[in-house]
């Protein structure tokens, strides 16, 4: 009895130990939220004031309601703190939306306390009405799903809160150092650094990482927002500003990329607010002194790296290039001359007659540039395609036919019409007099057979009579000859005939001796010599828009079996597969580089470029400005973009070719109000593929395409 007692009390201690936690924590929870509740009807006079007593000084309540942003704010229970935080942040900041899944063990989306107010949407009371249309009821969604959804809706009283109190200020500019540095997993050297050991004193050393980044930012914002601003005072508040790039500098030495950059944009938009925060920030870190005075050449080696890309370029070299132009704009003689290393190449010296920055396709400025923007629009070429062919799908599973080249052995293809240089009508011929020889020898070996049986039958019934005369002759009588049993004709079985295995004929094939050109168009001829006819001349193989007067063949030892190979893709299949030929719109950039040089006719020229988004492609060009007022556009090399794969929907094939010149001219058509103060001008170009043929009648084909270009009118 008293063990069981015993076991009774403890098992009745744990009962109450786990509802005192259950109500602790409950407590905690309608605490938080009351909390939030309170500051969310107070947005213009909530303020710290209202709560201090001897007990609770200004600076604990100011801790008090940073713990409980961090808590409530912010995406602790997600699990996006840390550096996971900082890349997500990154990735949002590329457009890309990342679910807030919280990990195992817990989901935000079911709330941490029950909704209370917001059921009244289904109350049918009239006196519940009021209730619903309250920024509580709106807020409670918000505030019950945690994350940074709540800061949104204690925005303007955490303003007030700022604007009304220094010490809270501080706090949060505190909380916002210690996660950047606690995220960079850095601690630089601080001379006189009396804020870091208020960030010491005002936190708790922690051993996990548990800042959020998110909430960081916005507290960034809050602290710079008008409001706030106008109430501290100037002084304080670039005091506060100074602070904060401080600690977003320091973010700039994180091992983390995504980080870095959030950092880099960070501080160029608060060194464009406040430009004396750069020289208290580097006479207090040296470390930082030395990172900003390499700047300029760290941003020259990224943006060597990325040069395949351009003009596409990433995020992170943005946010570097961003961060020098603000340190430049201070004015603080910080920033070297750039130091090249091995990876970097040495600048060249600018050319006469071109710019650096346009073969190099770095364009950074427009003052020196005027934009026009376009249309170009492809009309549908009136040919004949060539029959589809099944081959792309086997080149697609790596088990394409193999290339025809000189000692392979071929037939006449589908589009044969060169008569019988093959010798198939020869061998055919051959076979059949071989044919009709064959049946003749049967037909006198039947004969002679014929006759035999005939002879032999008479004989049989000659001895048949003398047998039933019972008188023989002396020469067919042999006294050592034994007599035989007769064999009745009923058990003689006669064996079949065997007939002769008929020998197919040999195929009437060539051997390919070389490729060759097909009506100036290389590659599109076989030479092939026929074994039958001993004939040598040249056949299409793909010409004249895809025709194939041979079909590529295996052959066995006997040459009378063949295993026929398909033909492949044609150019004009090829170029028809990419959207060749048919109505197609593609929409252009032009830049034009202001100076110019005038020619012997007076005309002006001058440099640019034109960008094909649809092809990733830029194109250096000339405009040539003519005396009435019109525009030569010549294309002359490829800046940046594929050269030899991806034009066929230009071109007809996959290489850029260069030498396309559209000649525009103005015209009188009237634009709407909208584009009032933009003139258009307008040009057509006719080209002929060089490979490319018509099926039907192995024609060229000819492509004809219109362009129409705005761009602003001159002020007279």
């Amino acid at each position: 009895m008293k063990d069981m007692l015993k076991g009774y009390q403890l098992a009745e201690n744990m009962i109450l130990d786990l509802i005192c936690t259950e109500v602790k924590c409950l407590s905690t929870i309608y605490a938080r939220y009351l909390l939030l509740q309170i500051i969310l009807q107070y947005p213009s006079g909530f303020s710290l004031h209202h709560f201090i007593s001897p007990e609770n000084s200004e600076l604990s309540l100011a801790k008090r309601l940073y713990s409980l942003l961090e808590v409530c704010g912010s995406n602790k229970l997600g699990g996006w703190v840390g550096e996971a935080g900082a890349m997500a942040l990154a990735a949002e900041c590329l457009g890309l939306g990342l679910g807030h899944d919280t990990g195992a063990g817990y989901d935000s989306s079911y709330g941490s306390f029950s909704q209370l107010l917001n059921p009244s949407w289904f109350c049918k009371n009239p006196g519940m009405e009021i209730i619903q249309n309250t920024p509580a009821s709106c807020a409670e969604i918000a505030l019950n799903h945690g994350g940074g959804a709540a800061l949104s809706f204690i925005c303007d009283s955490l303003k007030n809160v700022c604007s009304e109190s220094m010490t809270m200020c501080w706090v949060l500019t505190a909380g916002i150092r210690k996660s950047v540095r606690m995220i960079a997993s850095v601690e630089p050297k601080v001379s006189n650094d009396s804020s870091s050991d208020m960030e010491s004193s005002l936190f708790n050393p922690v051993t996990e990482d548990t800042s959020d980044i998110r909430l960081a930012a916005f507290l960034t914002g809050l602290l710079l927002s008008k409001p706030v601003q106008k109430k501290m005072g100037q002084d304080n508040w670039s005091l506060i500003a100074s602070d904060l790039f401080e600690g977003w500098s320091v973010g700039l030495l994180s091992a983390c990329m995504p980080f870095r950059m959030i950092c880099a944009f960070t501080c160029a938009g608060l060194l464009n607010i406040v430009p004396s925060a750069l020289g208290r920030c580097i006479e207090r870190l040296p470390t930082l002194q030395k990172y900003f005075e390499r700047l300029a050449s760290s941003t020259a080696r990224r943006m060597w790296a990325e040069r395949a890309a351009m003009p596409v370029s990433s995020r992170y070299l943005e946010s570097m290039v961003e961060l020098m132009c603000s340190v430049r704009r201070s004015g603080f003689p910080l920033l070297k001359h750039i130091c090249y290393d091995s990876a970097t190449p040495l600048p060249l010296e600018s050319p006469s007659e071109d710019d650096v920055d346009l073969d190099k396709c770095f364009v950074s400025s427009d003052e020196q540039w005027e934009v026009w923007t376009g249309i170009v629009e492809y009309h549908t070429i009136d040919w004949e395609l060539p029959p589809k062919s099944g081959v792309r799908k086997e080149v697609d599973n790596g088990e394409g036919p193999p290339d025809l080249r000189e000692g392979c052995y071929v037939l006449r293809g589908e589009n044969w019409n060169s008569g019988d240089d093959d010798g198939k009508e020869l061998l055919e011929k051959r076979e059949e007099a071989k044919n009709n020889e064959e049946k003749e020898l049967d037909f006198d070996k039947e004969k002679e057979s014929v006759g035999k049986t005939k002879e032999d039958e008479q004989e049989n019934t000659s001895t048949e009579s003398k047998e039933a005369s019972g008188v023989a002759s002396p020469t067919e009588i042999d006294p050592t000859e034994e007599k035989s049993v007769p064999i009745p004709e009923e058990t003689l079985v006669k064996s079949p005939r065997k007939k002769k295995k008929k020998i197919k004929p040999k195929l009437p094939y060539g051997t390919v001796l070389g490729i060759t050109t097909w009506k100036e168009i290389p590659g599109l001829g076989r030479k092939v010599k026929w074994h039958a006819t001993n004939i040598e001349k040249n056949y299409r193989y793909g010409g004249d828009g895809g025709c194939y007067d041979l079909v590529h063949v295996d052959l066995n030892e006997k040459k009378n079996k063949a295993k026929l190979y398909p033909h492949p893709e044609s150019a004009e299949a090829c170029a028809a597969r990419h959207d060749f030929g048919v109505n197609k719109k593609f929409n252009i950039l032009l830049r034009m580089v202001k100076e110019f040089r005038n020619n012997e006719k007076g005309e002006r020229l001058h440099v640019g470029v034109v960008e094909w988004p649809d092809f990733g492609a830029g194109i250096k060009c000339e405009f040539c400005h003519l005396l009435d007022g019109s525009v030569i556009l010549t294309e002359k090399t490829l800046l940046w973009g594929s050269k030899d794969s991806g034009w066929e929907a230009r071109f007809g094939c996959p290489q850029f070719q260069s030498g396309t010149t559209i000649h525009l001219k103005g015209c009188n058509k009237n634009l709407t109000v909208e584009y009032s103060s933009l003139e258009e001008l307008n040009g057509s170009y006719t080209f002929s593929p060089s490979q490319l043929r018509n099926y039907a009648n192995a024609n060229p084909v000819h492509v004809n395409f219109d362009m129409t270009i705005l761009k602003r009118k001159k002020n007279k």
